[in-house]
């Protein structure tokens, strides 16, 4: 499926203009006029369009903002709340403006005739591809309370999966700003008071040859001071470009390899998509999704391109007629364990049982893996950390020697 950016008008009059995936632009019109909207033009997205709609430009809620909203959602509508009254309810608590803002809209939309997924899909950077695929299903199923069921409980394990990550790469990058702060004061306080001896020395005409670690502090620290503004526009530009970047598919690629590959993570990034993927998948399953739109539903969700282009293989393969043990002959990164439940599932019919009890067991081993990563980066932060104090000693401490010769 491709991305099209629209704009149409609602059965009140008002324009809207957002972004939909779909076969074709003529598919589109009819999945548009379907839901109560006309469509005045359809497009592809241009590179604006990518970064408008990735949010880069836009403040986001939290994750676990997103889980309570779906969770007080379910609850209301679970006590017989019509979706107006949810909504219009909803948006009176919602703190970030952003959020109650497209829960108001999304109202608005679903007064003017709208599905609440259809108008949903507004708002990706708040509702994302997957949230929106359940309310779609439990809209056209009417079991909306069931299906948002299972897309809290997948946001849950999603927001647990996310917090394990930072709480390593919060860690490595809390030790990372101390080396940084270190090295600034050293370089802005510290060497500065040595440059204006070595003036004095220098006018005094004694040659000073210090250490490589100073002569290397003195450099960076005499770049540091002059340059400071150069430093700070090149850190915004590399953060700026590696966002806009990411918009582009062959980089995404890019990424989704080296983080398949990279050392330590790589092993536990793909065994969290399988989980993950496990999970969603067994879910539209059990809710009666056809296996075909299951795996479409599935690859939007997926975080990373590499994986997600995996599913769409599989789902390619199953359209042309393969079952799903040749199907899975070509797959790089299914897990076993994922391959057999999906074999032995679609022969049996119970696909949802076997994945999720399979989900379960490799989810365990993420969270014992992520927790060994963890424990084997402390000492090898702690050395590195070391290294660099140690250097920085030398650099400090070496100079004095070569300064007392010289005063003799």
């Amino acid at each position: 499926m491709k991305t099209y950016i629209y704009r149409a008008r609602l059965k009140d009059g008002q324009s809207i203009e957002s972004r939909l995936n779909a076969e074709s632009p003529e598919q589109l019109q009819q999945i548009l006029i379907s839901g109560g909207r006309t469509p005045v033009w359809i497009r592809e997205p241009n590179l604006w369009d990518r970064i408008k709609y990735a949010g880069i430009l836009k403040s986001r809620p939290k994750l676990s903002d997103k889980i309570l909203f779906a969770r007080e959602l379910q609850a209301m509508v679970s006590a017989g709340a019509s979706l107006e009254h949810a909504l219009r309810s909803l948006a009176k608590h919602r703190k970030h403006k952003g959020f109650k803002d497209a829960i108001l809209k999304t109202l608005g939309m679903l007064q003017s005739g709208s599905s609440l997924s259809g108008a949903m899909q507004e708002f990706p950077w708040i509702f994302d591809s997957q949230f929106t695929a359940f309310i779609k299903i439990g809209e056209s199923g009417g079991n909306l309370e069931e299906t948002l069921e299972y897309a809290c409980t997948l946001m849950e394990k999603s927001h647990k999966r996310k917090e394990q990550t930072k709480t390593v790469w919060f860690y490595f990058g809390g030790i990372s700003l101390l080396m940084a702060g270190i090295i600034i004061f050293f370089s802005f306080y510290l060497l500065p008071q040595f440059i204006d001896v070595i003036k004095r020395f220098q006018a005094e005409k004694k040659e000073i040859v210090f250490p490589f670690f100073t002569r290397f502090y003195l450099e960076l620290s005499q770049y540091l001071v002059q340059y400071w503004y150069l430093a700070l526009l090149l850190l915004a530009l590399i953060f700026i470009g590696f966002r806009i970047l990411r918009l582009s598919e062959n980089a995404r690629m890019i990424f989704g390899k080296i983080s398949f590959h990279m050392p330590l993570f790589g092993k536990l990034n793909i065994l969290y998509e399988n989980v993950y993927f496990a999970y969603l998948f067994a879910s539209l399953y059990r809710l009666g999704v056809l296996v075909q739109t299951g795996l479409e539903l599935s690859r939007q969700s997926a975080e990373n391109p590499v994986f997600s282009k995996e599913i769409e293989q599989l789902r390619q393969l199953l359209i042309e007629g393969n079952s799903f043990g040749q199907a899975m002959e070509k797959s790089r990164y299914f897990m076993p364990s994922i391959q057999e439940a999906l074999i032995v599932g679609s022969d049996t019919g119970q696909m949802h049982k076997s994945l999720t009890a399979v989900a379960r067991v490799y989810e365990i081993l993420g969270d014992q893996q992520s927790a060994r990563i963890q424990q084997m980066l402390q000492p090898i932060m702690t050395v590195f950390f070391g290294a660099i104090t140690l250097t920085i000693l030398l650099a400090l401490f070496l100079p004095i020697f070569t300064l007392y010769e010289a005063i003799k």
